[in-house]
């Protein structure tokens, strides 16, 4: 799946939400999936050279009038938006994250024009129905709340802040920090102005350092610079560069976060990796990560916090570093993407690839294998059994003994070098052999100096040419070639008229031979099955370029190649990518007519055959082996669909 990320959000200064988009992105990269990330900063955002410097600071102009554009021309099926909307009419399959709802919770802090217009986006947006994803069990209520989404639609993703750095400490005065934005929803005139209070009345040689960056237009922000700007017992040190904030992290004597409203906290949970005891606003998200490692105090009351800063020094002299259960992780996020990305992958396709449980042994394993094989309408030919067996490593004797005892326990079924399963009932269709002049078209593809290699896919490499009503191939080009290839195939299929009969449905550049996409039992099973009809030497590279398969098909041999690839027609560049705008252009509305977007159209790849088929056959070929495990007689129906042709 190709999932198309927002992050428009991210600048040249980190913050909580450039965090959490970073954590994410880390994650993401971490799946089988294709990520494309989008934001103006990009340097192939084709927007006029005028408009640039405005987007670059203006995420919603750029999300709004120019991610939808960009992400249709990439091929992206999905799209992940980590910063609370999604463009107007975007009707693709799509996640958002709340990060919180401070806007509805707490207008007051925020100019009616800003609060109108998030109320408005965030309107626009569900009525998109996208996976909601909030980061927070604190912003998940308020989702439920103010909302009114069902809390069991919500999904929880939850970023982490990275392990402390060992670096040198250089204690001066001991200070408190405090770290986030300096704004009104952080209630900082309320914290300086306590702390003032406490550290006069206690004696405490103590000092307040903030840093963060300034919301100047805030009549609140100002007021903060004015009074405070030059008091000895309060430093404000603006936005601090990760460098920076791991020496001020590292030499704090404890953390400070009077905050009315948060999504998550970062800055808490940094606190938290570095071992500094934690003062922060109860019934926030803040309580929530750092509990019960943390003080909490109510952010309106001046006797709490005053109360809240004795028990925060009690720790720091008793306790300078204390080592809390870090649960917001890496592992954890992955988790929870896991859940989601599943979901959105049911929206792309239209249907649940379910989890098959694997084979335990080599009788089950042979049993499966025959399975997957009847829902292709076909037994496995006896030769090929122990390199088609799905899950289980075994050898040579091993399969033998297990047939012997299945044969006896009249599991199965000889026929004709073939192996079947004796409880299924097979439909097979009658397929019409290809008219010759499909063959000698396959003569003249070969001779083509562009292709490198060729072999037969699908029903034809299971049936052969001779038993197969089309044929349908797959390429190897040389590079700067694939669209030129394809468009002398093309051409040439109109020419003999077997449009309909030659199917070259997959071509692929020799510099792109890894399948990135679909790594499930039904790719590797079509990768596995492919015979070759030209330079097998390529296309053995191609199989080991693609070892993933044996995570299915553990007995599949992948011999070395000798084969080099070669630096291809540069100078044939320019025509192939004009050749590659033009098909772009013509199959986008054969796409959005069929609303199919499983088909790839990009430099190194065209791919024109549906996930539907895929979709199918992974989602019978669970509910058929679930009946058998239980011992019910199954009837194998045809769930083939035919290849989109050239």
């Amino acid at each position: 799946m190709k999932i198309g990320i927002d992050v428009s959000a991210l600048g040249s200064k980190n913050t909580g939400t450039g965090r959490f988009i970073n954590c994410l992105l880390a994650q993401l990269y971490n799946t089988q999936h294709t990520i494309e990330k989008f934001s103006p900063n990009i340097k192939n955002f084709s927007a006029p050279n005028e408009w640039k410097n405005k987007l670059r600071t203006n995420k919603h102009l750029y999300r709004e009038f120019f991610f939808k554009n960009e992400f249709e021309k990439s091929g992206a099926e999905c799209g992940i938006f980590p910063d609370y909307f999604t463009p107007k009419n975007f009707y693709y399959p799509a996640a958002i994250v709340i990060h919180d709802l401070s806007f509805i919770t707490h207008p007051h802090f925020y100019s009616r024009k800003f609060v109108y217009y998030y109320k408005q986006k965030m309107k626009q947006t569900l009525l998109l129905d996208p996976l909601v994803c909030v980061v927070s069990e604190n912003t998940k209520a308020n989702a439920v709340k103010y909302l009114n989404l069902n809390e069991k639609n919500i999904f929880l993703l939850q970023g982490y802040a990275d392990a402390a750095d060992e670096i040198l400490i250089n204690h001066t005065e001991p200070y408190l920090l405090y770290v986030g934005h300096i704004e009104p929803r952080k209630n900082l005139l309320f914290m300086i102005r306590n702390f003032l209070l406490w550290k006069n009345t206690r004696g405490i040689n103590m000092q307040l350092k903030l840093s963060g960056e300034f919301w100047i237009k805030s009549d609140e922000t100002k007021n903060i610079i004015s009074q405070y700007k030059d008091h000895p017992d309060v430093e404000l040190l603006g936005y601090a560069s990760d460098e920076e904030l791991k020496k001020l992290y590292s030499n704090a004597s404890g953390f400070v976060h009077t905050s009315f409203v948060e999504g998550f906290g970062f800055p808490v949970a940094e606190a938290m990796n570095y071992g500094l005891p934690i003062l922060c606003s109860g019934g926030t998200a803040c309580e929530e990560i750092s509990f019960p490692y943390s003080i909490t105090t109510n952010p309106g009351d001046d006797l709490s916090f005053l109360k809240g800063l004795d028990e925060l020094y009690s720790l720091i002299i008793e306790k300078p570093k204390i080592q809390p259960e870090i649960i917001y992780s890496p592992e954890r996020m992955q988790n929870q993407l896991a859940a989601i990305l599943s979901s959105l992958e049911e929206k792309v396709y239209g249907k649940k690839i379910h989890y098959i449980p694997e084979a335990v042994s080599t009788e089950e394993a042979i049993e499966k294998t025959l399975l997957y094989s009847s829902i292709h309408n076909s037994g496995i030919h006896k030769e090929l059994l122990h390199e088609r067996l799905i899950d289980h490593k075994a050898d040579a004797d091993e399969i033998n003994s297990s047939l012997f005892k299945l044969y006896l326990d009249s599991k199965i079924l000889f026929k004709d070098d073939y192996i079947f399963s004796s409880h299924l009932q097979i439909y097979k269709t009658a397929a019409a052999k290809p008219k010759n002049h499909a063959e000698k078209l396959l003569k003249i593809i070969r001779s083509i100096p562009f292709i490198s290699s060729i072999a037969l896919s699908g029903g034809t490499a299971h049936d052969g040419i001779e038993n197969h009503d089309d044929i349908d191939l797959f390429i190897i080009t040389k590079k700067h070639t694939l669209y030129i290839s394809y468009f002398l195939i093309h051409l040439l299929s109109l020419l003999f008229g077997s449009r309909k009969t030659f199917c070259a449905n997959y071509l692929i550049d020799e510099s792109k031979l890894a399948i990135t996409a679909s790594r499930d039992l039904y790719t590797a099973y079509q990768i596995i099955s492919l015979k070759p009809i030209k330079n097998k030497e390529l296309l053995n590279l191609f199989f080991f370029r693609n070892k993933w398969i044996q995570k299915y098909f553990p007995n599949f041999r992948i011999d070395s190649s000798e084969y080099k690839i070669t630096s291809g027609y540069f100078l044939l560049s320019g025509f192939n990518l004009l050749l590659n705008r033009f098909y772009k252009n013509l199959y986008r509305k054969i796409i959005k007519s069929s609303g199919d977007k499983s088909i790839v159209i990009n430099k190194t790849e065209i791919k024109l055959h549906t996930n539907d088929h895929r979709i199918k056959t992974l989602t019978a070929f669970k509910n058929e082996w679930e009946k058998y495990k239980s011992g019910r007689i199954l009837m194998i129906g045809q769930h083939r669909k035919k290849a989109v042709s050239i």
